[in-house]
């Protein structure tokens, strides 16, 4: 009966959303330019998503830098920043020596590409494939990169 599942509804639809495949989105670029991200276009994608703080960006800077080491060209590495602050954001990646692909949710973490993912905070890591499958999902750099080694579209050059 529905009132036996009624207590699990919100687990369930997290578990749905949290599952749904990762879909082109249009995200804010460095340039200030809206642009489609696809992960069709590698392989394998490293979606990391944070705020624009200091905190949350020596953090992003220190686990970027370490994925794009671990993994060569063959992945590709995507930074979101969740923040609703575009000119925090802006001066943030002004500066950026990092090489990774910079993008900005226009409307924070309620960005309609960015619901369907259930982002939870900052710091989140999906790891998808190339038909947007989620391989990995959550905070654990050290899972993200098991994920990452694990998965034969992850060579390093």
């Amino acid at each position: 009966p529905a009132s036996l599942l009624e207590p699990f509804a919100s687990t369930i639809g997290e578990n749905a959303m949290a599952m749904a495949r990762v879909q082109p989105m249009s995200l804010l670029d460095r340039q200030d330019s809206l642009v489609i991200v696809d992960v069709k276009k590698k392989r394998l994608n490293v979606l990391y998503f944070w705020h624009s703080t200091a905190e949350a960006d020596s953090a992003r800077r220190q686990t970027v830098k370490g994925l794009r080491e671990m993994t060569g060209g063959d992945v590709a590495i995507i930074d979101i920043c969740i923040n609703p602050d575009t000119l925090g954001w802006a001066r943030t990646v002004r500066s950026d020596s990092l090489k990774a692909t910079h993008y900005k949710a226009l409307q924070g973490p309620v960005d309609k590409g960015l619901l369907p993912l259930n982002i939870k905070g900052e710091n989140f890591i999906i790891v998808a494939d190339s038909t947007g499958r989620q391989l990995y999902r959550g905070t654990s750099t050290d899972e993200a990169r098991k994920t990452i080694i694990n998965n034969p579209n992850a060579r390093k050059n």
